[in-house]
């Protein structure tokens, strides 16, 4: 005579519940019952049954991997007479709900759940979504082709680069200020970001000194607040780049202050170096 409870569901889905456990032992104790009545109960056949709804389960979780899954609907429509859950769930998925946040929001129990999902997607009223970055780095060369601006700023300053002797680079206390900040409006930027403010330094002080040894003038730099910097960098062959190190705490003043359009800017280095 076994009680079982668990979340959400009791007695026989109680114990098919808890062998889908992915951690857990159970041992079975028979016991005589006492009184004057007799039991015939088929303990074998239970367990059996429980057994095989969990293996179906497992089969479930092969397709549902992670629990950030999104979804999209499927070509079939969910019919009008399917009960509440499933419309709420298919509801909840379609408007761009992932799957931990859908477990979380619906008071039933989670293999339930994750079982009706996987009905759902099998019967084609959903569909897996594409993962967020799917094909990013083709989609950002197919964007990139398209600006002229890349084609026409970048190359001038990857060339420039490569005409530099490293070997004979000196340090910026050789090279006096410019006498001019003027910069193009259209200069491609890069912005530096990151947890620990000695090696933004190193890599904002990097190139300064590289745009020194290539136009024999170190450029001007401009700081509005503690470990923030920017600086318009000029080249020997007229190259362009804008600089600026952002502060290791990037709070929503200083983020508000940024450009609303930044399709100029060519990269955002994130220096995650304290973690």
């Amino acid at each position: 005579m076994v009680k079982a409870e668990t979340e959400f569901c009791a007695a026989q889905d109680a114990i098919t519940e808890i062998l889908s456990w992915p951690f857990v032992h159970l041992r079975f104790v028979e016991d005589q019952v006492g009184d004057d009545f007799e039991l015939s109960i088929n303990i074998s056949s239970t367990l059996m049954d429980c057994v095989f709804e969990v293996d179906e389960f497992k089969e479930v979780m092969t397709r549902l991997p992670n629990m950030e899954l999104s979804f999209i609907a499927g070509d079939n429509p969910l019919p009008a007479k399917c009960n509440k859950i499933a419309k709420k769930v298919h509801r909840m998925a379609c408007s761009g709900s992932i799957l931990s946040d859908i477990l979380k929001l619906i008071n039933i129990n989670r293999r339930h759940m994750l079982t009706l999902i996987d009905q759902l997607v099998q019967m084609g009223h959903l569909q897996h979504a594409p993962p967020p970055f799917d094909n990013y780095h083709k989609e950002q060369a197919i964007q990139y082709r398209k600006k002229s601006f890349f084609e026409e700023h970048l190359p001038p300053i990857i060339d420039n680069l490569d005409t530099i002797r490293r070997s004979k680079i000196q340090p910026l206390s050789n090279f006096a200020y410019s006498s001019t900040s003027f910069i193009s409006t259209d200069a491609p930027r890069i912005l530096i970001a990151g947890d620990l403010p000695e090696l933004n330094d190193i890599f904002f002080s990097t190139l300064l000194q590289i745009s020194a040894n290539s136009s024999g003038h170190k450029s001007k730099i401009k700081s509005d607040r503690t470990n923030e910097a920017q600086s318009n960098l000029l080249f020997s062959n007229d190259a362009e780049l804008k600089i600026h190190k952002h502060p290791q705490k990037l709070d929503k003043p200083f983020l508000a202050s940024l450009e609303e359009e930044m399709s100029h800017t060519a990269a955002v280095f994130f220096l995650a170096s304290a973690q």
